[in-house]
């Protein structure tokens, strides 16, 4: 299991795999978690989560070269 260093970095992860996940049930499972970590940020943060997540999206990087130039 992934450990994070915050909850930011373990939603842009959820994020993530809520739209790269192998089928409906493990991105649910992944969706789950994000809205269970959402509660612990402000609005500000979970978008700029969000944005994160959009930017890993878009290169096709990896999420752990992504969070770690953060």
């Amino acid at each position: 299991m992934k450990t994070f260093k915050n909850n930011s970095d373990a939603l842009v992860h959820g994020l993530v795999l809520c739209v790269t996940a192998d089928g409906d049930d493990e991105s649910n499972k992944a969706l789950k978690l994000c809205e269970q970590i959402t509660e612990s940020l402000s609005e500000f943060e979970v978008a700029r989560c969000k944005k994160r997540a959009e930017q890993i999206l878009d290169a096709g990087g990896s999420i752990e070269e992504m969070l770690e130039s953060v």
